[in-house]
């Protein structure tokens, strides 16, 4: 019995994960193509942007860059700091707590306002994740969508 108890721990440990603290390896930068799924731009009026690649990238120092580029060229960044193993980063947060820290638009920074969150739940068995976006912001009103398959990539 506890044989078979390690076979199946052993089996759900990602050993490509290059200590990751995601639990999801790094893969191959064209690997950002295989993500799906839309981000709607909410207040004033409604825009459907279709993902048509994203991927999550480490940035400077302790953060990490979440990058979601459209089919109309557009793009949103979240750029996040990893303090725990929550999934969840909040705008405005305890010291110790996941930070979303900047969101940005075709480059360019917005305000975000309070209860703008990311989730990013990693999903070992497919090496990727799915993230959600709630993001309230000053400028452009309020991002809310879900994209599957985003991949860990080694550089931008």
């Amino acid at each position: 019995m506890a044989v078979g108890l390690i076979a199946i721990l052993s089996a759900c440990h990602d050993d490509d994960d290059n200590g990751s603290p995601w639990g999801i390896g790094q893969s191959d930068p064209g690997t950002a193509l295989t993500a799906t799924g839309s981000i709607d731009r909410q207040n004033p009026g409604k825009t459907t942007y279709t993902v048509r690649e994203a991927f999550l990238v480490q940035g400077d120092k302790d953060s990490h860059i979440l990058r979601y580029i459209f089919t109309s060229n557009d793009s949103l960044d979240l750029i996040i700091v990893k303090r725990t193993q929550d999934y969840n980063y909040h705008s405005v947060t305890a010291a110790n707590d996941n930070l979303l820290a900047s969101a940005l638009f075709n480059g360019n920074a917005l305000t975000m306002g309070s209860g703008a969150a990311v989730s990013i739940q990693p999903r070992p068995s497919e090496n990727r994740f799915s993230t959600v976006v709630n993001v309230h912001t000053a400028e452009l009103g309020d991002f809310n969508g879900t994209v599957e398959h985003v991949p860990y990539i080694t550089h931008q």
